[in-house]
């Protein structure tokens, strides 16, 4: 459930995992009338991708699947809503790893975390592996993990931390995010043995 551009965006209600219904516009709790709809993402994602989380970035709307991201430019007027890009091959694995830091979202896909920042001068989207200096590490314990929707993660503003947590292996790891290395990662502090 995302709550953006004036309207709620919810995915996979009731076992479907391939489509996302927005509500009407300033009516939140509408989802039949007005200028409410629904994006099928069956004709987007390729292989029968599932939805993982959305999220609202720059004036776009993002969609991440397990294995795909789709950006959606104009979600304040669906009418003209229209698929902007979409990125193969790179999607979200874990729901409430999904953080917006103001100029950048960060996630954590099958490779490790992401960043997906916007170039709007080549209206490009590239993708930046933050966690390129701890990934074996990371995607280790990524595996050990029983169940991806109990990972968590969470920003921290004033301090400019995305910590991302890994309840069975308790993990939490701690990326910078005030500048990068000059590999484009992050510099990263790992703390162990936390519940």
């Amino acid at each position: 459930v995302l709550a953006a551009f004036g309207r709620i965006w919810v995915g996979n209600i009731a076992g479907d995992t391939q489509t996302v219904y927005f509500s009407d516009l300033l009516r939140g709790s509408d989802f039949t009338t007005g200028s409410a709809g629904y994006l099928n993402l069956q004709e987007v994602f390729p292989n029968g991708d599932n939805i993982v989380a959305i999220a609202a970035h720059n004036g776009f709307l993002v969609i991440f699947g397990r294995n795909n991201t789709a950006i959606y430019a104009n979600p304040i007027d669906t009418s003209a809503l229209v698929l902007q890009d979409i990125i193969y091959n790179v999607g979200c694995i874990a729901r409430d790893s999904v953080q917006n830091i103001g100029t950048d979202i960060l996630f954590l896909s099958d490779a490790g975390v992401r960043s997906l920042a916007r170039v709007i001068q080549e209206k490009s989207l590239p993708m930046n592996d933050i966690s390129k200096n701890v990934r074996d590490d990371l995607m280790a314990n990524i595996a050990s993990e029983a169940d991806l929707g109990k990972v968590k993660s969470i920003y921290h503003e004033r301090d400019a931390i995305y910590l991302l947590s890994l309840p069975t292996t308790r993990f939490v790891y701690c990326f910078d995010t005030r500048s990068r290395l000059q590999d484009g990662s992050a510099r990263v502090t790992i703390w162990d043995s936390l519940e």
